[in-house]
């Protein structure tokens, strides 16, 4: 019997389980046996380069969005061709933002990369809270200024934290901040992926305009988990985050007034995509693979343990029926992935590194705030420019 290994992230024990069971059956169904390798979120990136420079390890990968440009740039994965995208997607559509991030920008596109699972960014608020203020939720979060004004009656009502958002390092910070850059009007590179734009005027009325939440964060400096455990513990009325928060454990409180909405400007969609490498010994067996996984009724067993489906046919049944999904599938429709330029692995790194220094300042000096945004942005491009240019 034929084998190949997939290795995963850690989802947890429910989709562990389930995606063991899928591969299972695949295994019956086509006679090729899987071993699966799980690796943990805080090892992925390191075990996924290591992979990558010592060609060695699985034929087929579970990779976030945003890393794809950075092995096609070492050279180490099998592109799609246009017959085999035909033969995995078996006709199913999927959401243009989830295609996206598996495809290189420039003349001639191609595909390195499969969406496996989708991402989106919302606001997770407290229907509650927002009464008392004399709030109404309808629109309390339809513009960056409507947005900062419910902040600012959340906390003329004497909450402590009206917004829970990471200011140590964190990605999800770029994806957050990325919804304010856009609606800007600005964006992080040009078309064509080759020249850095994020400190353009309209970028930068972006960063700005998200670092002026600054003094509605409360005084506590968070990482990302502590974010989301803030809100889902009753000890935050908003925060930015995904769809996860919708299967955490809640206080009572948070559980009963808990509601969804669409952050102001274009949200950040992000997830999970299906690789396989170039040192894939039977990539025929792999692409069988990835084919069995993406299909509808593969999906029915892993959404949303390991996100959200990557295709409006994954979201005609339970739990994506319920309040709060309605949302998160709007976004879908709307929002826009990361530049897939070889550019881009580096620009983001930079500006995850750069924002909790921002945060620091901002938090410190408020009254400085602009000139912090202006100063660390523009600093930054100019650096990566010379580099570039080197």
């Amino acid at each position: 019997m034929e084998d190949i290994t997939f290795s995963i992230f850690n989802h947890g024990p429910v989709a562990s389980a389930r995606m063991q069971a899928l591969l299972k059956q695949f295994e019956q169904e086509e006679k090729i046996r899987v071993r699966l390798e799980m690796i943990p979120w805080t090892m992925g990136w390191s075990r996924m380069v290591e992979v990558a420079l010592y060609h060695i390890g699985p034929d087929v990968s579970e990779i976030g969005s945003t890393w794809v440009m950075d092995f096609v740039r070492t050279d180490a994965l099998r592109p799609y061709s246009p017959t085999e995208m035909n033969y995995i997607s078996d006709g199913k559509r999927y959401f243009e933002s989830c295609v996206a991030g598996g495809v290189s920008l420039g003349q001639n596109p191609t595909t390195w990369a499969m969406p496996l699972a989708g991402d989106a960014r919302v606001i997770f608020y407290r229907r509650d809270l927002l009464q008392q203020a004399g709030v109404d939720e309808a629109s309390a979060f339809a513009s960056p200024a409507q947005f900062e004004g419910t902040l600012a009656r959340l906390k003329a009502q004497g909450l402590p934290t009206p917004l829970a958002l990471p200011t140590q390092r964190s990605r999800n910070s770029l994806h957050s901040l990325a919804a304010w850059v856009w609606g800007a009007g600005g964006n992080f590179l040009s078309a064509d992926g080759v020249h850095v734009e994020f400190d353009a005027p309209r970028a930068l009325d972006g960063f700005k305009s998200f670092f002026a939440l600054g003094p509605y964060l409360g005084k506590t400096r968070l990482d990302e988990y502590d974010s989301d455990g803030l809100f889902l513990n009753g000890k935050a009325a908003t925060t930015i985050s995904g769809y996860w928060l919708l299967h955490e454990t809640q206080a009572a409180e948070v559980s009963a007034n808990l509601g969804v909405a669409s952050v102001p400007g274009i949200p950040f969609v992000g997830g999970e995509h299906l690789v396989i490498w170039r040192h894939a010994r039977n990539p025929q067996a792999a692409l069988k693979l990835v084919k069995f996984i993406s299909r509808a009724k593969s999906g029915e067993s892993v959404y949303p343990q390991i996100g959200l489906p990557p295709s409006p046919d994954g979201w005609q049944r339970p739990p994506f029926d319920q309040p709060g999904y309605g949302v998160l599938l709007q976004a879908m429709h709307s929002g826009r992935a990361f530049p897939t330029s070889p550019l881009w692995g580096l620009v983001e790194k930079r500006l995850i590194d750069v924002m909790p220094e921002i945060w620091n300042d901002v938090l410190a000096r408020p009254e400085k705030a602009e000139k912090t945004v202006e100063t660390e942005i523009g600093s930054l491009a100019q650096r990566l420019r010379m580099t570039l240019k080197a």
